[in-house]
């Protein structure tokens, strides 16, 4: 007899239809299946694009643990699949053999002889072990990268010191016509990567191992000489099919007996304009120029505000926020010479929504023009619509015509405060069933001055008194309940001509915020007492209200200037888990009226720049994924089965979000708390679960925690966000233990499992 125990269960309803809708439903379903296995087998052939190859770590020491979280795993399944290749692990030591001859070992490189030859759209034909010209480089116009290639190239050269380990670069993307069109299977689909190697340019060979299946790629200098390098990416399609073949430029890697230390760095940015909009690219990349160019280090990159944009450490790719946070960004490139020695460098970015504020006195000519523009790159077909936004619907203003700029001819005062917007439309070149892409960039306002109409500018800052790591001018990040913020107002009216009397300023605040959390209010440099300013709440919304300020010339030029500065407790936040604030200033014109209401106000004007106020729970989370193993039956002891979810090395089995203020890398681990139990009659499944490498090795989860591999986390430094990801025969394997077998209970199965991560020094 053979007992069968099930972990799922699925219903399945049928319907009578018609002899004719039948035979369509049938159809239709074998091309579904069909359409479904070629996309799990291009799911499963493909590598993780953005996997981080890992350099050496240092030596760590635990201290206890940071959290714990207990999973469930269920459902059973015996795999079909034969068990992949095993590593060769015969390692060959002769001091006679090339750099060439020990890469065919180590790397289990192969002639480049299986390529499939063909042209892409963008792409070069390929070679068989020989030479590959690189591919013509992406092309990227209004935000959009316009034609595929490879966004991040190798350097043109490498030098290192014998013994030393140097990454080389290099990143791909698709164009966005094909990303937002649904040609490609995934909306940012995942590149295939592929390295080659070469001692003379001439013959080349591609690794065949796991490490060289990633953007970046460590090379291992052990003899002194003269490597070349170059990064091969294919470009998934629609189920797979016809995948094109890119590749990068060639990297010429100088291994040196003697190190050498840099003397002068410069670094710049392929553009200095980037977009903060959704829908775009809003990417570029930062580059080094370095004297003497045989210096041997490396070069790490960073910037000075994470929530403005992030670049990867690495290969210098900056992408800016997509949330419309405007501002300067700083890049700077740190040279790290062989001895230790650092020579830093920068350089600055503006992160903008595509259109400036612009001010201009009556009578002028008011010009909007759209930023981020690169004439000598645009694509065939683009155009501008400009639209003036106003309540109730908008107006059209100007539409159809290749022009970036907008103007408004001699302004007249009514013309203050219009809001003006443009909508980018763009099109694939050539002819027939075209691709078109469109986006809108922020409302920009115009101020239109007259010599009697004040013009107060502002000068804004948070921060917060408690915790300063994380102070950016225009935000501050990782801010906890009961934090002191403190938000400087300097305004300044810069027209000196004109007047502003009985000025109230106001500062809007949480709307859990209470007079009691106002800490303290200084104007001009004088703490104000409580009888001196308010918390009003009058518009549904609390903020703190200083009245009386006048904006009036006196003496030798006081009285255009204030400053204000209110400090406070934080307050618990919403779920957004961020705040945002803008300092405004209103009141009276009129040199000669008496009166102070804010009814005879007149004049209006708040800081264009936002304050934000990014909150942190300060804990690390750990979430795991559920893992199955199907349906079995016949289980024979000795047997391996296999999971039926996260074998793709897409899929993240678990997700750990480290939000705590003094973050570090961590160690993770994993143990197995309970056996496999059945959920109606409480029996055990004779099974235990192994942690395999991907070397073959295991270790029984019985005995304890069990460590995480490297090469199974995949770490996200744009994010902050880590991942556990497996391939299809690494991971979690459930091992049929020695035993009678005949008396299984049919059934669910559960264990529970404890994912642990361990703080390092």
């Amino acid at each position: 007899m053979i007992n069968k125990f099930f972990l799922t269960s699925k219903n399945v309803k049928g319907s009578e239809t018609s002899m004719k809708k039948g035979m369509l439903l049938e159809v239709l379903v074998v091309i579904g299946a069909l359409i479904y296995a070629i996309i799990l087998m291009s799911s499963y052939l493909n590598v993780k694009a953005d996997e981080t190859v890992p350099i050496e770590e240092n030596v760590s020491k635990e201290i206890p643990d940071v959290e714990k979280n207990v999973d469930d795993i269920n459902d059973i399944k015996i795999p079909s699949e034969e068990n992949s290749d095993t590593k060769n692990s015969n390692q060959e030591n002769d001091d006679d053999k090339s750099m060439f001859e020990e890469f065919l070992v180590e790397n289990k490189a192969a002639n480049d002889t299986d390529d499939i030859d063909g042209d892409g759209e963008e792409g070069a034909s390929q070679g068989k072990g020989k030479y590959v010209s690189p591919s013509p480089r992406p092309l990227k116009s209004l935000g959009m990268i316009i034609r595929a290639g490879f966004f991040v190239q190798p350097s043109k050269e490498y030098y290192v010191k014998e013994g030393k380990s140097i990454i080389i670069k290099s990143k791909f993307k698709e164009s966005i016509w094909n990303r937002l069109s649904g040609v490609l299977i995934l909306k940012d689909p995942v590149p295939n990567y592929r390295w080659r190697y070469s001692e003379d340019m001439e013959h080349w060979l591609r690794f065949k191992k796991k490490v060289a299946h990633s953007k970046n790629y460590e090379f291992k200098a052990k003899k002194a000489g003269k490597y070349y390098f170059q990064s091969r990416a294919s470009s998934g399609v629609l189920l797979g099919l016809g995948a094109l073949y890119y590749y990068s430029e060639v990297a010429t890697v100088h291994v040196v007996k003697e190190p050498k230390n840099i003397v002068d760095l410069k670094v710049k940015t392929e553009e200095d304009y980037l977009y903060n909009l959704k829908g775009l690219d809003n990417i570029t990349t930062a580059h080094e120029t370095i004297e003497p160019k045989d210096a041997t280090g490396y070069v790490e990159w960073s910037g000075d505000n994470n929530t403005l944009a992030r670049i990867d450490p690495i290969s210098g790719e900056i992408e800016a926020n997509q949330k419309g946070i405007s501002g300067e960004y700083t890049v700077t490139g740190t040279f790290i010479n062989n001895d230790g020695t650092k020579l830093s460098a920068n350089t600055k970015i503006e992160i903008g929504g595509g259109l400036d504020d612009e001010t201009v006195h009556v009578g002028e000519n008011a010009t909007f023009k759209l930023k981020g523009v690169d004439q000598e790159q645009m694509m065939d077909e683009w155009r501008v619509e400009w639209y003036e936004q106003k309540k109730g619907k908008d107006k059209k203003l100007k539409s159809g015509e290749k022009d970036p700029t907008f103007t408004i001819e001699k302004t007249t005062i009514y013309d203050h405060q219009r809001k003006i917007y443009a909508k980018v439309y763009a099109k694939t070149n050539g002819s027939g069933n075209q691709k078109e892409h469109s986006f809108e960039t922020r409302v920009a306002n115009l101020n239109v001055l007259n010599l009697y109409t004040p013009n107060i500018s502002f000068d804004v800052e948070v921060e917060n008194l408690t915790y300063k790591d994380e102070n950016h001018k225009h935000n501050t990040d990782k801010v906890m309940q009961g934090d002191r913020i403190k938000i400087t107002s300097s305004m300044n009216n810069e027209n000196p001509l004109s007047v502003l009397k009985y000025g109230v300023f106001e500062l809007p605040l949480q709307p859990n915020m209470k007079e009691k959390h106002i800490k303290s209010v200084v104007m001009d440099g004088k703490k104000l007492k409580n009888k001196d300013f308010s918390v009003s709440n009058d518009d549904g919304c609390p903020h703190v209200r200083i009245e009386n300020i006048d904006f009036v010339v006196s003496g030798n030029g006081e009285g255009l200037f204030h400053v204000v500065e209110v400090e406070f407790d934080a307050r618990e936040p919403d779920e957004t888990m961020n705040f945002v604030t803008q300092p405004r200033i209103h009141g009276n014109t009129k040199f000669d009226s008496n009166d102070s209401s804010d009814n005879a106000h007149n004049y209006a004007n708040q800081s264009p720049q936002q304050l934000l106020i990014n909150y942190t729970n300060d804990k690390l989370t750990i979430t795991p994924n559920k893992i199955s193993f199907g349906e079995v039956s016949n289980l024979t002891s000795g047997e391996i089965v296999n999971r039926t979810n996260y074998n793709d090395k897409l899929n993240s089995v678990v997700v750990i979000n480290d939000n705590r203020r003094k973050n570090c890398k961590h160690n993770l681990s994993v143990s197995q708390k309970s056996k496999f139990k059945c959920e109606s009659n409480g029996a055990t499944l004779p099974v235990s679960l192994r942690y395999y490498d991907e070397d073959g090795g295991f270790t029984i989860l019985d005995n304890g925690d069990v460590p995480i591999p490297d090469e199974d986390i995949i770490e996200d430094d744009m994010s902050g966000i880590d991942s556990i990801n497996w391939e299809k025969n690494c991971g979690l394997l459930m091992h049929v233990d020695e035993t009678d077998l005949g008396n299984i209970a049919a059934g669910t199965y559960h264990a529970k499992l404890e994912w642990t991560a361990m703080d390092v020094i």
